[in-house]
């Protein structure tokens, strides 16, 4: 019986380590090996996870899409991915497009979940709702989460360096740019994954409030 799952893929339809891939080929493992250990096949429960934890795992530049089937023993790593000893694209599917916003009011919502300190939720609050996405602002929300609960620490480090490629000073500077922004997607994604250990965290509800989407995984987001 095999689960469906999403692949972000590379240009060349390869994934980390440079496999390529076919529609409608199977791979096969033995087995799955732990995650971060040679031996099986990497997926997604949802498309957005599957994009907002891009650049936390396999880090792919301008990714393609894929819906996938996994089959055979199969692990997972808590509600961001799955390993499979057995796996095969089925059909590519639009990119849901995610805004540096959305990538930060992500890490926020899942922090907010496992995190009720009283002065680090009023600052979440107030950068969701727009009222104060400053650097300040975010930095004191990070030294206050810091020794309590690290998916609030890293969800305000996301938020601080997001106003950090809103400056003036970065925006001359493309490189130092677009470092920051891939810093800001690892920390949201980091911020998220520490939550879910928990248990408390339904990331694809964070992500779909972040995103502001109800549609099903593998409509056109």
């Amino acid at each position: 019986m095999s689960e469906k799952c999403y692949m972000p893929l590379a240009q060349d339809m390869t994934s980390y380590r440079g496999c390529a891939w076919t529609l409608g080929e199977w791979k096969e493992y033995k087995s799955p090996a732990p995650f971060c250990g040679p031996g099986g096949f990497h997926g997604y429960v949802h498309p957005l996870l599957a994009v907002l934890h891009n650049q936390l795992h396999a880090n792919i530049r301008d990714p393609r899409l894929f819906e996938a089937e996994a089959a055979g023993k199969t692990i997972y790593d808590w509600q961001m991915q799955l390993k499979a000893q057995r796996m095969r694209i089925v059909r590519e599917i639009t990119v849901p497009a995610i805004s540096l916003e959305q990538r930060v009011a992500y890490g926020i919502y899942c922090a907010k979940a496992v995190y009720s300190d009283p002065r680090w939720n009023e600052w979440a609050d107030a950068w969701l709702s727009g009222m104060d996405r400053s650097q300040s602002a975010a930095k004191s929300a990070v030294k206050e989460a810091y020794r309590q609960c690290k998916a609030a620490a890293l969800a305000a480090d996301a938020a601080m360096r997001a106003a950090l490629v809103a400056d003036e000073l970065c925006a001359a500077d493309a490189a130092g740019k677009q470092t920051l922004v891939t810093w800001v997607a690892v920390k949201a994604a980091a911020a998220a994954k520490w939550a879910a250990l928990t248990g408390r965290a339904d990331l694809v509800s964070c992500a779909e409030r972040a995103m502001g989407m109800v549609e099903a995984p593998g409509g056109t987001a």
